[in-house]
């Protein structure tokens, strides 16, 4: 029997649902991350300090993308064993996920779609890989 897997994702979460022998189970993973703030100004600031601040911001931003990096590599892992994807999620983070997938060959040809939604609750994330791949409802164990 084939497993599929449905994601809801956003920079903040994702709500991996595996379905497998007729039993469905979920897991949220949390990504760790939080938006570096931006500085007003940027490298135009008059102060002596300005340059180090454009430094620290950029340095922010790296961390950030390799959170985002560990976050991917999460959820990858958790969907490792899927024959197949529902990708569902905020613009942004459905996208890069998916670009990740791709980047690191997992996936290549198995995800069957990917679409934008707003956020999900579990059960309703269950709800919604259940209806994709057209299989009957049962509780999550």
């Amino acid at each position: 029997m084939r497993t599929h897997a449905g994601v809801w994702i956003d920079h903040r979460s994702a709500i991996v649902v595996i379905l497998a022998d007729g039993k469905s189970s979920t897991a949220t993973i949390a990504s760790q991350t939080e938006k570096p703030s931006r500085t007003s100004g940027g490298s135009h600031q008059r102060e002596p300090w300005a340059h180090q601040s454009v430094v620290a911001e950029d340095h922010r931003d790296r961390e950030y993308r390799h959170a985002l990096t560990r976050f991917y590599e999460a959820v990858g892992k958790a969907i490792a064993r899927a024959d197949d994807l529902y990708l569902v999620g905020s613009g942004e983070a459905r996208k890069e996920l998916l670009h990740y997938l791709e980047e690191h060959d997992r996936f290549t040809g198995r995800v069957r779609e990917s679409k934008p939604a707003q956020e999900m609750t579990e059960a309703e994330m269950v709800a919604e890989t259940r209806r994709f791949y057209h299989l009957p409802m049962q509780e999550a164990s």
